[in-house]
């Protein structure tokens, strides 16, 4: 994914209903960022829940929905119901 900071990696591993997360590195700091809900669209699927470890680079955090099979695939994040920014994934 690409962002203010950069490139960064996102990985998806998929467990069972209670324990699914997204781990995340940004600008050096690693997160684990826990699936609260997963939803079809018309995307395919989105991947949402609560960014954690986040304070130290953002100095918040903020609900996350990742669409990885949008085309590019991309993250959105939101803070109190206004979206705040959307990464892309480069293909290139």
């Amino acid at each position: 994914m690409t962002g203010p900071e950069g490139c960064y990696r996102l990985t998806y591993s998929a467990g069972n209903e209670t324990d699914s997360v997204i781990e995340v590195e940004i600008a050096g700091q690693t997160m684990r960022w826990a699936i609260e809900t997963v939803t079809r669209t018309g995307e395919g699927v989105s991947l949402s829940g609560m960014t954690s470890g986040t304070q130290a680079i953002w100095q918040d955090q903020f609900w996350f929905e990742f669409f990885p099979d949008a085309e590019p695939p991309r993250i959105d994040y939101w803070g109190d119901r206004v979206l705040w920014r959307t990464d892309l994934h480069d293909r290139a």
